[in-house]
């Protein structure tokens, strides 16, 4: 049972990751080269709104309550307000939704 236990422990992750290739290379074939560069771009930066985030809150071990929880969800806002202080690519403006 253990080896059971320890194979699909090792495979269900891989098995996600594959998937998830999958779709992303067909996903991929029906973007520009300009598309694919802005989500590129936009994976780079969709968090740079946590660096508004208290230390405590984004280091916690264990779960968050509702309070932190709120505090956690103002991240996009906070990084919407960074991001469109600097043009670089027009997903910022989508992306602060």
């Amino acid at each position: 049972m253990v080896r059971i236990c320890n194979f699909v422990t090792f495979l269900c992750p891989l098995m996600i990751i594959l998937s998830f290739n999958w779709y992303l290379t067909d996903f991929v074939k029906t973007k520009t080269d300009s598309e694919c560069r802005d989500i590129y771009l936009a994976g780079l930066l969709h968090d740079v709104g946590k660096i508004g985030i208290p230390d405590n809150i984004i280091n916690k071990d264990g779960g968050l309550t509702d309070e932190e929880f709120a505090v956690i969800k103002t991240h996009p806002a906070i990084g919407a307000g960074i991001l469109k202080k600097i043009n670089i690519a027009p997903f910022i403006e989508v992306s602060s939704i």
